[in-house]
């Protein structure tokens, strides 16, 4: 079933009289009767004034735009023009009835005051007002009686039996006439026109609809003796019944429908029917159609029914009038859409209709509740609880009873866990019952769940301490690992960390000891440190590690010998444990327990003895020997023998236990004995892989030839060529090295060499000398030689003479010296003509300097 698509209320019944025309204003309803009084009536349809304007029916009725005059037309042949504010008032006569009369556009405004009347006498008559009054004009006439008038600005627009006239004001000629197919009585069949904009017209008239426009002509096309303005027929289309009122409705066409054809309704062949509505398209196409519940229809014609439209803001309402009764239609608004959809049975899409329009506030908030809660119903008694759940929160809000309700009705269905991600907890300021109750339904049945709940909503909207009480009897270490996990939550919100702790132990929970030093907790786990060793130990063997203490944490806990001795005497694993953690933080605090320890690693940690006997030195090596010998562990029964100074029993231990020939190597490189070297030839002599491995890896402790030489006779050793021809590349390597070494030698010597004769060759700048021995100067033209050691020193030779510091005398004149020497006197560079300065052979040497030697 379609939706309709207007809404129908009776607007007014009339007993006393009946009706028989109507005009609607946005300020009140005028209404014609058969006894010729017109009712004023407000817009809720109270009665404001009546006027007794006629003596026999009304034929129409219209107020001005302004909504401050009346007009109306009766069969008694009067005009009436009443003022609505005042008692002004005006009667225009007429010997024949009138049929119709309309204002001119703003009639108020305008000094004539005009308006148009028609009748049976077949004038159009227009009435306008001068200086002696008002005064008649004939716009047309001779075509019958005219019925329908309609002014639309400078539009005049009439009918009579023959057809439909469109008259021109401004050009004052008739432009226009739609004819009929056959001539109509409109006495019996009414023509109704109406405006869909200041230039489209609707006329609906017997069993046709018109849809036409009025246009200007162009001026290129106009003629002299031509219109201005013509008509453009849009839409024109048969119906299949009578029509009794027509309007605009959006981009349709709203009809007042008399069922029944034209020739049936003529020929009086059958009763009348119940009137309707018909939503049309413009192509003639029936969109919707609804019957109105008229009383007495049987009894009615086609022209006791009217149909006038009102706009309101963007939509219009519609009166249908009947002899007695007056009905408003209105386009159906989202609250009618809703409740049209809860007839049907809808509820889903109601709710959403309604939650739609929730922002715009079209529907009351309280409609969205009640339709949901219907809808909810009807969910939870088809048993989707889940689909209920889901719309919950958006029906309900905030409103804790309701909720509470629900929640009740989803718990004894055994479904309340589904309502738990849509409870209005944020709302919450305080404790709510029903939650706590909700969350113990879940105890021994949803484990899982009741962790998540109470992780995530505030512990203020709950009882922790009702669900303690309901939780801690089932609490051991051997319960479900859920409930541990819910009971240690509930103990962290309760502040209650030390019990938080202990069950944290009990799950091994990897970030439980945190909660020591976040809360010093210390003195719980003095009291028993098994168990944070059991804790430790579990992570161990889960994530496949080596034993080590992250954190300082299980030293802060157990750090006296009192505590090792009497709380893990018991516990040899944990105490091992304990003591290596103390070793790795802080060997000086371990000092008094390497003895213990070297016996707890060979039980419980083997790999790590080797390291620790290495680097620890409080411990007793003989002691340590018999522990490892016990245990057979051969390395480190070799290292301690090494200790022990017994390295020939070691060397034997290595190469008999472990045939490592390279750890023998190893350890006897370490030793750096010659004579434990002589040793491990004389037990590697008839062993081919050691001797092939001393070749190779021992050139630089042990001459290879000793080894050759200790091979026996007839000894078969795989892999000898290649370690005879190592040592032989090895060999001629260190010679090319030696022989680079030489070169690299002389190369540097050749050149100190050279610099030294360079620097020994040099010439001297002698600014001002004085001699060394006496004290004087030396001028230019003294006949005494200057001498000039490479030490700067600078004499007389006459004064070296008499001092008999030199092998041989001095000569006076030196013939032979070396043409490149120059020397440097008073600033002033000379080539030495007469020797001035000598250079004297190696044998010659400073009196000072040698004196100093």
């Amino acid at each position: 079933m379609d939706e309709p698509t207007l809404k129908y209320t009776k607007w007014k019944s009339f007993t006393d009289e009946t009706v028989a025309t109507l005009d609607v204003s946005h300020r009140f309803i005028a209404v014609g009767t058969h006894n010729g009084n017109v009712h004023i009536l407000d817009l809720e349809g109270n009665p404001i004034k009546i006027f007794e304007l006629h003596k026999a029916q009304v034929t129409s009725v219209i107020v001005d735009q302004s909504g401050e005059y009346l007009g109306s037309s009766g069969l008694d042949g009067q005009i009436a023009i009443q003022s609505l504010y005042s008692t002004e008032n005006m009667m225009f006569p007429n010997k024949r009835p009138m049929q119709s009369v309309c204002f001119e556009p703003d009639f108020v405004k305008k000094p004539t005051r005009s308006f148009l009347v028609g009748g049976q006498e077949g004038n159009l008559t227009l009435m306008s007002k001068g200086w002696f009054g008002y005064g008649p004009t004939i716009i047309h006439s001779g075509d019958g009686p005219i019925y329908g008038v309609s002014w639309q600005q400078d539009i005049l627009v009439w009918s009579t039996d023959l057809g439909i006239h469109f008259y021109d004001l401004a050009t004052k000629q008739k432009f226009e006439f739609i004819p009929l197919e056959q001539e109509q009585r409109q006495d019996l069949v009414r023509c109704n026109i109406c405006w869909k904009s200041l230039t489209v017209f609707m006329i609906g008239w017997g069993e046709t609809v018109i849809v036409g426009e009025i246009k200007d002509r162009d001026k290129k096309d106009a003629q002299s003796n031509v219109s201005a303005k013509y008509i453009n027929i849009m839409h024109q289309f048969k119906t299949p019944f009578l029509i009794a009122g027509i309007s605009p409705f959006k981009e349709h066409v709203l009809l007042l429908a008399f069922v029944g054809t034209l020739q049936d309704y003529l020929e009086l062949r059958s009763e009348s029917h119940p009137p309707e509505i018909h939503l049309l398209d413009l192509q003639g196409h029936i969109l919707d159609t609804d019957q109105l519940p008229i009383q007495g229809f049987a009894k009615y014609k086609l022209n006791d029914y009217r149909l006038v439209s009102l706009e309101e803001g963007t939509e219009a309402v519609y009166y249908l009038l009947s002899p007695r009764d007056i009905f408003l239609a209105r386009p159906r608004d989202l609250n009618d859409h809703v409740d049209w959809l809860e007839e049907q049975g809808d509820l889903k899409a109601a709710v959403e209709a309604v939650r739609s329009s929730a922002e715009s506030l079209l529907v009351k908030p309280e409609r969205l509740k009640d339709i949901g809660k219907k809808y909810l119903d009807k969910l939870l008694s088809e048993t989707k609880y889940e689909e209920a759940s889901l719309e919950m929160s958006k029906i309900l809000g905030q409103d804790l009873a309701d909720w509470e309700m629900y929640l009740s009705r989803y718990r004894q269905q055994d479904k309340g866990t589904l309502l738990i991600p849509y409870l209005p907890i944020d709302s919450l300021k305080q404790e709510w019952q029903p939650l706590t109750d909700l969350l113990l339904s879940l105890v021994e049945k949803d484990y899982p769940t009741l962790l998540i709940t109470i992780r995530t909503w505030p512990e203020s909207v709950y009882s922790i301490q009702r669900l303690l009480e309901s939780m801690e009897p089932l609490a051991n270490p051997k319960s479900d690992t859920h409930l541990l996990e819910v009971v240690s939550e509930l103990y962290k919100k309760k502040h209650l960390y030390a019990k938080a702790l202990q069950v944290g132990l009990w799950l091994r929970q990897e970030d439980v000891l945190d909660l020591v030093e976040q809360h010093n907790l210390f003195s719980v786990l003095q009291d028993d440190p098994s168990l944070v060793f059991d804790y430790e130990l579990h992570l161990v063997e889960k994530h496949r590690v080596s034993f080590s203490f992250d954190s300082d944490l299980p030293l802060s806990v157990l750090k006296t010998r009192q505590l090792v001795q009497t709380k893990l005497d018991k516990h040899p694993r944990y105490l091992h444990c304990y003591l290596d953690a103390l070793w790795d933080k802080d060997t000086n605090e371990a000092t008094d327990f390497q003895k213990l320890q070297v016996k707890l690693y060979c039980d419980h940690d083997p790999s790590k003895l080797l390291n620790f006997l290495r680097v620890s030195n409080a411990y007793s090596v003989p002691d340590a020997y018999a522990l490892v010998e016990e245990r057979d562990l051969v390395p480190e029964m070799m290292f301690l023998l090494g200790k022990l100074g017994n390295n020939r029993k070691a060397l034997y231990l290595i190469i008999d236990r472990l045939g490592d020939v390279e750890r023998a190597i190893e350890f006897t490189k370490e030793q750096n004995d010659q004579d434990l070297w002589l040793e491990f030839l004389t037990f590697a002599r008839d062993k081919p892989p050691f001797i092939v491995a001393l070749l190779k890896q021992v050139g630089s402790y042990l001459d290879p030839l000793i080894v050759i030489e200790s091979i026996p006779e007839g000894l078969i050793i795989p892999d000898l060529k290649p370690a005879l021809i190592k040592i032989l590349k090895d060999t001629s390597g260190q010679m090319s090295l030696l022989k680079g070494y030489e070169d690299i030698l002389l190369s540097d010597t050749w050149e100190a060499l050279m610099h030294l004769v360079k620097q020994q060759t040099a010439g001297r700048k002698l600014n001002d000398p004085e001699c060394q021995i006496c004290g004087n100067g030396f001028k230019p033209d003294q006949e005494t030689h200057l001498v000039s050691f490479h030490c700067q020193h600078v004499f007389h030779d006459q004064c070296i003479d008499q001092r008999k510091q030199i092998s041989s005398p001095l000569p006076k004149r030196k013939e032979k010296l070396y043409s490149s020497i120059h020397a440097m006197y008073s600033g002033k560079r000379v080539i030495l003509e007469q020797p001035r300065v000598s250079v004297l052979r190696q044998q010659l040497q400073c009196p000072l300097c040698s004196e100093t030697k």
